[in-house]
């Protein structure tokens, strides 16, 4: 059953769904943190992104530290929903279109890990979600000297970061967290 505009905004207010655009290890912009989320900041309009839906009424949680929230106001926006992960890649990836029924079961699953929406085209930016302002960490790109090989290696890594350096890296945006009743409030 098709799915109107103004019944998926009613469903994002009444589950309080924050759809965010989170960096993870599986970056598929081949960049590093920040610079793959300012990517995806300028890039979101034209390519399908990976985000996750977090809410007050599912159980999903999630990792990652820093992403991007999408304002979701059209189902054009939604192009896939999943309990877990889609294994997206590019315009790919696992899940059902848009429904109330699929939108209501991506919330939750079995352990509680991430759920997997593909959002596209044209959305307004919320904002820059923190998910502890206490702890933040992302993943980029280091380099250690392995002694057997004799060489500098880069590996994948997630390192510290403090708000003040998250707040320096995405100037002209507001930066969010959770509160205890899972509501989106500005830091």
């Amino acid at each position: 059953m098709t799915m109107t505009d103004q019944e998926l905004v009613q469903l994002i207010q009444q589950h309080g769904i924050e759809v965010i655009h989170f960096v993870t290890n599986m970056n598929t912009h081949g960049e590093d943190f920040p610079t793959c989320l300012q990517t995806a900041l300028r890039i979101h309009e034209q390519k399908t992104l990976s985000a996750c839906a977090l809410s007050k009424t599912g159980n999903i949680t999630v990792e990652w530290s820093v992403g991007i929230i999408f304002d979701i106001t059209e189902v054009s926006q939604l192009h896939l929903v999943r309990s877990t992960d889609g294994g997206s890649s590019g315009e790919y990836g696992l899940g059902e279109p848009p429904t109330t029924q699929s939108i209501v079961a991506s919330l939750s699953n079995i352990d509680g890990r991430y759920n997997e929406w593909r959002v596209k085209g044209k959305k307004k930016i919320k904002g820059i979600f923190v998910r502890n302002v206490s702890d933040i960490r992302c993943w980029t790109t280091t380099e250690y000297f392995d002694p057997v090989a004799k060489r500098i290696i880069p590996t994948k890594d997630s390192l510290s970061f403090s708000l003040e350096e998250i707040r320096s890296y995405f100037p002209d945006q507001t930066l969010f967290t959770f509160n205890e009743s899972k509501e989106l409030v500005p830091v």
